[in-house]
């Protein structure tokens, strides 16, 4: 896994010299007794500004994963009843295309959320199931389970195959909270 360092605000950190200059002139009109003091209390300023402005640029360490873990979400509810042979030819066709250094797993749901196939990097792939109880959906169930199944190592990238029409959860709010975790959340509509 590679690791590296990037900043949100990187422009704040040319503050950084306006500062010291200004901490460095001012400590030198101020009466500090011990020229301890005066290379001190000067020195410990400047690195509480740079610590500061450090801060405020927002530094976020990120990895580059050596596999990639996909996994495929299926709205089997009853408003898509008639594309779940679409939904598996394209999950099929997926999982065919699939790269040896990529993982990928499968979810089914409707108003529930079931694990299908937990991501492995073995090629093949089982279909969905033919019934679920479908007397919803509840596509935040399904993005927080596939979630919880994804592994930590890998870049994560969700696929979501549905219609969009959830009758219950909040599937914006669960996708903005992954996105914030790092997530990829594809759509393909139906």
């Amino acid at each position: 896994m590679q690791i590296g360092i990037t900043f949100d605000n990187l422009w704040v950190m040319v503050l950084f010299p306006v500062f010291s200059a200004f901490i460095i002139i001012t400590a030198k009109k101020l009466r500090l007794g011990s020229a301890f003091k005066k290379r001190a209390i000067p020195a410990l300023r400047v690195l509480l500004i740079f610590v500061l402005l450090l801060a405020v640029a927002a530094p976020e360490i990120s990895s580059k994963a050596k596999k990639t873990a996909t996994i495929f979400i299926a709205d089997l509810s009853d408003s898509v009843r008639g594309k779940k042979n679409d939904m598996d030819a394209f999950i099929s066709e997926a999982v065919s295309r699939a790269e040896s250094r990529d993982i990928t797993g499968l979810i089914a749901f409707a108003d529930e959320s079931r694990v299908i196939r937990m991501p492995q990097d073995k090629a093949g792939y089982g279909p969905l199931p033919d019934r679920m109880q479908s007397d919803g959906t509840d596509i935040e169930k399904a993005m927080l389970l596939a979630r919880s199944i994804t592994p930590e190592d890998a870049a994560k990238r969700l696929v979501l195959l549905s219609d969009g029409k959830e009758t219950k959860g909040e599937a914006l709010q669960a996708a903005r909270l992954l996105k914030r975790l790092g997530y990829t959340l594809e759509v393909v509509a139906y």
